[in-house]
């Protein structure tokens, strides 16, 4: 069966399950993480099947953990018998229930893992999160994107010792990067680096002299679509804005949207997030 096909196949059997709310939410962390379709496949299956799990032990989404993850993958897949289960690879299962926990965090619909990590790291990674939510202005799951790889970057690079800029050389960065992104699409890839490179950044911008690891980022080269045009010409443009109904309320509320894209740049995220008192209608000021 075609891994398309295998997905489907899974994303229904979740309809039931303590999962189901979640469903869209880890769909779209996959495939903002570049994942392969085939590879999503693969990962809702082995969802779909966990969840089957929890369905027939009577467990509650709020008791879903790491503890709970490593008994179905140690005691019951080994003894699995279950009806219609597919196997999959143990590394694909691990790496899908791992997405998961992040995911269903994410939300809010589990508790946070015991707190392992060094006092230096989360504090760390709570200013890097203040930097790009204020200086930067991204949006929440952009932000957890770039901490997810920031994070294991710092342990990878000082474990519990120090945060000590010093301390890193052109090559471990290259070495992360690279070490990293093994059996990652390009795009994947680029991710990776360009949280490397944001972490970088804000170090940059608490002051410290990092041009040389800046640098060593490698640039990933991503193919994909390459000849698709990045512009709309102005013929484009103009059916564009012309396709919208401004007879009634939704069209023109919709053509606003789309002249605040189009006239002045700004982002979706940044259109969406708008609100009537971040307009200063006397002064002809936007908030963003």
């Amino acid at each position: 069966m075609e891994a398309d096909q295998v997905g489907v196949r899974s994303w229904r059997q979740l309809d039931d399950s303590v999962l189901a709310a979640s469903r869209p939410a880890y769909v779209g962390y996959l495939q903002s993480h570049g994942y392969a379709l085939h590879t999503i496949g693969h990962y809702l299956a082995s969802v779909a099947h966990f969840s089957r799990w929890l369905s027939s032990k009577r467990i509650r989404l709020d008791q879903i953990d790491e503890n709970l993850v490593r008994q179905f993958i140690s005691v019951h897949l080994p003894s699995c018998d279950c009806p219609g289960r597919r196997k999959c690879a143990l590394n694909f299962t691990r790496a899908a229930l791992k997405h998961l926990l992040k995911v269903l965090r994410a939300d809010g619909r589990i508790r946070p893992p015991p707190l392992r990590l060094p006092g230096t790291i989360v504090d760390e990674l709570n200013r890097l999160d203040v930097y790009l939510d204020e200086i930067r202005g991204l949006a929440a799951s952009t932000r957890r994107n770039h901490r997810d790889c920031v994070h294991d970057f710092l342990v990878y690079q000082f474990g519990s010792r120090r945060i000590d800029m010093c301390r890193i050389k052109p090559a471990d960065v290259l070495h992360f990067v690279v070490e990293r992104s093994t059996g990652h699409a390009p795009s994947s890839a680029g991710a990776i680096a360009s949280s490397v490179r944001v972490y970088l950044r804000f170090r940059q911008f608490s002051g410290d002299d990092i041009e040389a690891l800046m640098a060593a980022v490698p640039k990933v080269a991503v193919w994909s679509m390459a000849r698709v045009p990045k512009l709309l010409t102005q013929v484009q443009l103009a059916e564009f804005l012309n396709a919208f109904d401004t007879q009634t309320a939704s069209g023109r509320r919709d053509y606003a949207m789309a002249r605040l894209l189009v006239d002045l740049g700004l982002r979706v995220g940044e259109v969406a997030a708008l609100q009537l008192a971040d307009v200063d209608w006397h002064e002809g000021t936007l908030r963003i």
